[in-house]
């Protein structure tokens, strides 16, 4: 139990107690359909973290792990493509909204890993974090892997103040749809992102280096 992370040594190595005690249990279930490991959610306000995920084991592994990947790999084809998110909420929400294509990072940075499992899947990739500066330096981070990986990148800005969980919630598939259709390849992102944190007098100029520099990473001619 203390090796799968489910329970915790008390400090001073007397007794356990439970790691995702008053809080939701989420299953992350692999692509072969078993169980490695849980995210959990706090219960109540103030618990902090409020998002605690099992630890690594010999059978989770972060770094490639994609939440939602057993059921939105069926999918793919019918969508063309794969919705990134961050949030295991976002996946639920946008699955049953009819957009099962979709995975999460499980609050992770996008790996080369990830990367490459989701070439097996398709080459095109619909980047849609948080609209919040965490939300996009995690973007700016996630595409340096995918294009390197190869992957056709486009990033979907969502409107201020909403996640993809909220925003499927209020305006469900058609509000998805407008914002997807909406999206913006990495340099005019890099470019809005560069304005936004006032990083750069020419902030084309720097978005197209940036992306330059992530590119070169790319083995494919």
């Amino acid at each position: 139990l203390v090796q799968a992370g489910l329970v915790t040594r008390k400090e001073g190595g007397r007794g356990l107690y439970d790691r995702f005690r008053n809080r939701i249990l989420i299953p992350l279930i692999q692509v072969g359909g078993e169980v490695v490991g849980f995210g959990a959610r706090a219960l109540e306000a103030g618990d902090e973290p409020k998002y605690l995920n099992s630890p690594e084991t010999a059978v989770y592994h972060k770094s490639s792990f994609l939440y939602g990947l057993d059921r939105a790999r069926r999918h793919v084809q019918r969508g063309g493509e794969v919705i990134v998110v961050e949030g295991y909420f976002d996946v639920m929400v946008l699955h049953q909204a009819g957009l099962a294509n979709t995975v999460a990072t499980s609050g992770t940075a996008l790996t080369p890993d990830h990367a490459k499992a989701l070439r097996r899947m398709t080459n095109r990739i619909a980047l849609t974090y948080d609209r919040d500066s965490a939300g996009r330096e995690a973007v700016v981070r996630s595409l340096g892997s995918l294009l390197a990986g190869g992957l056709d990148v486009v990033v979907v800005d969502l409107p201020a103040g909403e996640d993809p969980d909220s925003l499927v919630r209020k305006g469900g598939v058609s509000a998805w749809e407008s914002v997807r259709n909406r999206a913006g390849d990495p340099v005019a992102f890099l470019e809005r992102h560069m304005i936004r944190t006032g990083g750069a007098a020419d902030a084309r100029e720097a978005a197209v280096q940036a992306v330059v520099r992530m590119a070169a990473e790319v083995s494919d001619p």
